[in-house]
């Protein structure tokens, strides 16, 4: 059980480093004071100017009706599905939006979301037959975020040295893992989460350097005023804060050529669409990357 109690030494040192400071960014919509434009496509518009389409995930394609044919890292993902406020585990809405919460020290503290990390821990005992742990990283706080997987049950919880599955059971929960997976197969979110899973056979903060990388990945005041400038542009877009929208927005990326982008998602955190930016203008895209919305707004967020 050493390596839950070295793993949650480690998150809790992490979570003192994080950087309070800002950089500028390169956001640059014209200035030049020009009527705001909507350029719709014909196809898209209604009399009054505005669209149609039906923001829509795309479909999950060829879903299987039994969680074991299914790869581990898709079991695995589940378990992010199964608390929405995040109590012991990173939940699927902050890992997939790209910014999560970290109780460090008492306080809870935003970091960026980098690498998503699954530990081998098999230190457990009397547990399950064939249940197998894995250690998360990051955890939501100074302990351990545990997730044990066999082949029809999935525990998630928090311990900080708890050495039995009875104890574990003390500090998480139990779940069906045909009844987890009926409940969310067909989001694509879920799809979209596995993806990310990266298993490991040891903690890679054991080295300085790749400790460094991450904290410097995390950093989430790196691109805070990016993403004010950004976030105020789009509500302006819209018309209404961000906040206020139907649809959850993720942190700010930037594709290959460098310029940003924000996808949209929906309550079970599917991409339905994405914003970005054409020549001088914001453009609002559907999940199949056709532009829904195109229209120039001026950065009073610099």
């Amino acid at each position: 059980m050493k390596k839950l109690i070295v793993v949650g030494s480690i998150l809790a040192l992490l979570g003192t480093g994080c950087s309070n400071g800002e950089e500028k960014s390169d956001v640059s919509p014209k200035k030049d004071g020009a009527k705001t434009e909507n350029k719709q496509t014909e196809s898209n518009k209604t009399k009054n100017g505005t669209s149609n389409k039906q923001e829509k995930p795309k479909q999950m394609k060829n879903v299987k009706s039994d969680v074991n044919e299914v790869s581990d890292k898709m079991k695995l993902a589940l378990a992010f599905f199964t608390e929405k406020d995040g109590e012991h585990i990173v939940t699927k809405d902050e890992i997939l939006k790209g910014i999560y919460e970290q109780n460090v020290q008492g306080e809870m503290e935003k970091k960026r979301f980098y690498k998503l990390l699954l530990i081998d821990d098999n230190n457990i005992k009397n547990a399950p037959n064939n249940m197998k742990f894995y250690t998360v990283y990051p955890a939501k706080g100074s302990f351990s975020t545990v997730v044990g997987l066999s082949k029809d049950k999935l525990y998630v919880g928090g311990t900080q040295g708890a050495m039995t599955y009875k104890e574990l059971l003390e500090t998480g929960k139990e779940y069906n893992l045909q009844d987890l997976y009926d409940e969310n197969k067909d989001y694509t979110s879920l799809n979209e989460l596995a993806n990310k899973i990266e298993i490991k056979k040891e903690h890679p903060f054991m080295d300085e350097k790749t400790q460094k990388e991450f904290e410097q990945k995390e950093d989430v005041a790196a691109e805070t005023h990016l993403r004010s400038q950004v976030y105020g542009m789009i509500s302006d877009f819209e018309g209404e804060p961000i906040g206020d929208s139907k649809y959850t927005v993720d942190i700010v990326r930037h594709d290959d050529n460098g310029k940003w982008y924000v996808n949209y998602r929906n309550k079970h955190a599917e991409i339905v669409g994405t914003y970005t930016t054409k020549g001088d203008d914001i453009v609002k895209k559907d999940v199949d990357g056709k532009i829904i919305k195109q229209k120039h707004v001026e950065n009073r967020y610099q």
